[in-house]
C-alpha cells in the first residue's frame, strides 16, 4: 500500500493544514471519487503495469490517463480538500 499522505501532497496545490491519517484519507477517497477514478489513480501511483490496469479498467490509455486527471481535479477542489484536512 502507497502513503497516501505523501501521494496526496505531492499532488495538492495549496494545501492548508496537515492530512489525516491514511485510513481515514482512503475513505473519504472511496467516498468522492468514482471506482474507475479511484483504481486508476492507485494504479498509476503505485506504477502498475499499464497492460494491466487497462485489462482492469476495460479502456484505452487515453481514458486511463482521463480517469487519473479526473482524480487529480477533483483531489483538488475546495470541498473535498477540507474532508482531507484534520
Amino acid at each position: 500500500m502507497i502513503d497516501l499522505q505523501e501521494v496526496l501532497t505531492k499532488h495538492i496545490n495549496v494545501l492548508q493544514g496537515e492530512l489525516k491519517d491514511n485510513e481515514e484519507l482512503l475513505l473519504v477517497l472511496k467516498k468522492r471519487l468514482t471506482k474507475k477514478e479511484l483504481k486508476a489513480f492507485f494504479g498509476i501511483e503505485e506504477q502498475t503495469h499499464t497492460q494491466e490496469l487497462l485489462s482492469q479498467l476495460k479502456c484505452d490509455e487515453q481514458r486511463l490517463q482521463k480517469l487519473y486527471e479526473e482524480a487529480i481535479w477533483k483531489i483538488n477542489q475546495e470541498r473535498i480538500k477540507q474532508e482531507l484536512v484534520q
